[in-house]
């Protein structure tokens, strides 16, 4: 009888671990995402936390100071470094992606 209690115990508490880690794993969740499918996804990711892959434009950062505002261009970087690579490789795909006409989604 008072092995089944300190079973039941440890069941319970490792439930209640397992939990702990499921909410917080949840609770913690970033989307990674590309330039192209931010603008794809729309208002679907606004009040998400997302890791944005992309290269910021350096003639587009804009500061307000009296609204405390940061705003800026990323332009588009691939997600798969074999993408990359088939691209010209990182340099390359920076150059285009500043340069080029798809350049600057705010």
């Amino acid at each position: 009888m008072q092995r089944n209690k300190f079973i039941l115990g440890g069941l319970l508490i490792l439930a209640a671990v397992v939990y702990l880690i499921f909410s917080s794993t949840q609770a913690s969740a970033e989307f990674f995402m590309t330039v192209d499918e931010v603008n794809v996804q729309g208002q679907s990711v606004v009040g998400k936390n997302l890791r944005l892959s992309g290269a910021v434009v350096g003639d587009s950062i804009q500061y307000d100071a009296n609204t405390l505002t940061l705003s800026f261009d990323v332009a588009h970087v691939p997600g798969d470094n074999a993408d990359i690579e088939a691209q010209g490789g990182l340099a390359e795909v920076l150059t285009r992606g500043c340069n080029g006409p798809n350049a600057g989604a705010r």
